[in-house]
């Protein structure tokens, strides 16, 4: 019977948009309903053998964890949220692979550094459509705000059935810096798929690849 009331906590934290919880390194997680989370400060929390919660600050001090706070622990794997999959009308979207592929090559002394996110987008449709997608028709962002450019959608036109839905691949230049970097954002503009409004997809840093090439995708 003690289970039901810990049940309870666990899954009211993904019940309510912006819930703050706790990660296995005690450190407080706000969890968003935007599909995206992060470290709400530096401190981090513990519990003594009296079984007392009590805050550890970054500057060395420690204090009384307020006793009307109602902490839920979960795995740090579960701050991994990703709002990669969507549905407008008959049109189904889904991000099914992201990879941010690096190249470093040397020159003289100094090695440079070339990157780009290569984004894998599943269309499907209820009813047979046709499209066609151009690179200003998608941006994307990170979680700081950093936009990357898109240079190549393949294919730029495509049918789609209920029986042939079709990746489409994306790729952006450049890639984020990762310390900071929580989720990547993508939108689409009204209209491109037959939508009156943008779309709106993330998909967290957490669940993105990173791979050291020989070469770029082309």
């Amino acid at each position: 019977m003690k289970l039901f009331p810990v049940l309870f906590l666990f899954l009211s934290a993904f019940s309510r948009a912006d819930e703050i919880v706790l990660s296995d390194d005690g450190r407080e997680v706000r969890i968003k309903d935007d599909g995206s989370w992060e470290f709400v400060s530096d401190d981090r929390f513990a519990t003594t053998r009296e079984g007392e919660r009590i805050r550890l600050k970054s500057d060395g001090s420690w204090e009384k964890a307020p006793d009307d706070q109602s902490w839920v622990t979960v795995p740090a794997s579960v701050g991994t949220f990703s709002r990669d999959r969507i549905t407008e009308g008959s049109i189904n979207l889904e991000i099914t692979e992201v990879t941010i592929e690096s190249v470093r090559s040397r020159q003289q002394k100094n090695t440079r550094l070339r990157s780009q996110v290569v984004t894998w987008l599943s269309v499907s449709s209820a009813e047979a459509q046709s499209f066609s997608l151009a690179t200003g028709d998608i941006s994307l962002a990170d979680s700081r705000g950093k936009t990357y450019e898109i240079i190549s959608i393949t294919p730029e036109r495509f049918e789609v059935s209920p029986e042939a839905p079709v990746k489409v691949r994306i790729i952006a230049d450049d890639s984020p810096k990762w310390w900071g970097v929580k989720f990547f954002k993508y939108e689409i503009a009204p209209g491109v798929l037959g939508n009156a409004e943008v779309l709106e997809l993330t998909r967290s840093l957490n669940e993105v690849q990173k791979l050291d090439t020989g070469a770029l995708t082309e």
